[in-house]
């Protein structure tokens, strides 16, 4: 079954080791980690705002 993580973390947070070390584990289970700078952005307000065509886009790829 396809994994996709489409994570929405912030910088400080990605700088934690645990986020760091968590991505090569995830990977080598065979989740497809989405870069989090590529699928979302943030307003003006700093809320962040997903690019669900981007993700769905990508399920599609894995699904074929």
């Amino acid at each position: 079954m396809p994994i996709i993580a489409a994570p929405c973390v912030k910088a400080l947070l990605r700088a934690h080791p645990a986020y760091g070390e968590s991505i090569p584990r995830l990977t080598a289970a065979g989740v497809r980690m989405l870069d989090p700078d590529t699928i979302t952005s943030r307003g003006p307000d700093g809320l962040a705002a997903f690019d669900w065509p981007g993700i769905a886009g990508e399920l599609a790829r894995l699904t074929g």
